[in-house]
């Protein structure tokens, strides 16, 4: 029981970490450099989507980035499908 509670003990301090140099960095970056820009990818299944106030360029290199990893990550859904089929063909029983 002790080993389960200082996990999560270790966990809440790592998050508390992480949120408080987050806030420590973004306040510095406020300060500092008030033209800020950001970009993101969230891929929705297979689809792409690109958001984030920069040059359009940048943009469509993330999109050209995420359907590449949706192709690769379409072949090693595919791969392991097959491997799977092969395996379970004869039960062990």
């Amino acid at each position: 029981m002790k080993l389960i509670a200082a996990g999560f003990t270790l966990i809440l301090v790592g998050f508390m970490l992480i949120f408080l140099g987050v806030l420590m960095q973004s306040s510095l970056n406020v300060a500092t450099t008030p033209n800020t820009q950001f970009a993101g990818l969230i891929l929705l299944g297979p689809i792409p989507i690109a958001f984030g106030n920069v040059p359009a360029s940048t943009l469509s290199n993330l999109i050209i980035v995420g359907i590449i990893f949706t192709i690769v990550m379409l072949i090693i859904y595919l791969i392991m499908f097959i491997i799977g089929r092969r395996t379970t063909r004869f039960p062990p029983y």
